[in-house]
């Protein structure tokens, strides 16, 4: 399972690829001991460099853990928004988001896991209040989304639009725990299976 998260703030060449190396060493670590309880020296052992050598990449274990999930909010936003700029109706869009919600979970297990698991111990640091921002970004991605739905007639017209966000994103976020990638179905699939349940409590008529 890939952990990659393409880094658009470092530049590329191969400084920029060993930069993600080890953000996805360090998403398996943080996710795995929490970001609290790892360290530097956990990374750096678990890449087999030096701890040292860590900060000829990288100012501190903060500014680890913020470039890792800045890349993925990189990722995410991207994804949903490709999604809704396909322009199709509004029930058909919500299921392509959740399938690249699906998707993400699958590719990107680790650094979703480090923001879950992390995000109330983060919340509070001035230097992550970013993630709020990000987050109410992707909020407006889908609420876009489901408003379409309305307005196509796809949906209910009196939908409470935040209230659907906010259970399809919790069960997504709550799947990290069992989809299995090497099951026979595809993540992506089973993203679909679960908008469609929820689509049938949409559904106008």
């Amino acid at each position: 399972m890939s952990q990659a998260t393409t880094s658009k703030r470092n530049g590329g060449g191969k400084s920029g690829g060993r930069r993600n190396e080890l953000l996805q060493v360090a998403a398996s670590v943080f996710a795995r001991k929490g970001f609290a309880n790892a360290t530097v020296r956990d990374i750096g052992e678990e890449a087999g460099i030096l701890s040292g050598s860590l900060y000829h990449h990288f100012e501190s274990k903060d500014a680890i853990l913020e470039d890792l999930l800045k890349n993925l909010y990189d990722e995410m936003e991207a994804g949903y928004r490709e999604v809704v700029d396909r322009g199709l109706p509004g029930d058909e869009t919500v299921v392509e988001l959740m399938a690249c919600g699906y998707d993400y979970l699958d590719r990107l297990t680790d650094a979703i896991n480090v923001l879950n698991n992390d995000l109330a111990y983060i919340a509070h640091i001035d230097r992550f209040a970013f993630v709020r921002d990000r987050n109410a970004c992707i909020e407006s991605t889908w609420l876009e989304a489901l408003q379409r739905g309305v307005d196509d007639g796809s949906f209910r017209s009196d939908l409470d639009q935040q209230f659907a966000y906010r259970i399809m994103m919790g069960s997504l976020v709550a799947a990290v725990r069992w989809v299995d990638p090497a099951g026979p179905v595809s993540a992506a699939e089973l993203g679909r299976r679960a908008a469609r349940f929820f689509i049938d409590g949409l559904r106008a008529g």
